[in-house]
């Protein structure tokens, strides 16, 4: 269940046409609003929360990150089975959720 924090991307951004295929919309679920070192693929991103994922959605994102950065879908499967779907912060505007909000208060 996500705790409400969302990753929202910029209409101007390119990915924001991957987006709105892939989960029908601008925005996504995260597991915690921080930005963190994704590696060096997506760099400085946030992990968005993969069990919010529909199959459909699943489905979709797995196509397009197989097409985008040439990664074996086993590769991208194992990576949401941890439960992470990994977001460059590039463009990207967080909001956060109460509890997130009050932590750091």
């Amino acid at each position: 269940m996500t705790c409400g924090c969302e990753a929202t991307i910029s209409e101007k951004d390119p990915r924001a046409e991957i987006w709105f295929y892939v989960f029908g919309k601008r925005s996504f679920p995260l597991k915690h609003p921080l930005p963190m070192d994704m590696g060096p693929t997506v760099g400085l991103g946030y992990a968005g929360d993969a069990t919010a994922l529909t199959p459909e959605q699943r489905k979709r994102l797995i196509e397009k990150m197989t097409q985008k950065f040439g990664v074996k879908t086993e590769d991208i499967t194992r990576i949401l089975d941890q439960g992470v779907v990994p977001i460059r912060a590039e463009t990207v505007v967080v909001s956060w959720c109460r509890k997130h909000s009050l932590a750091v208060l």
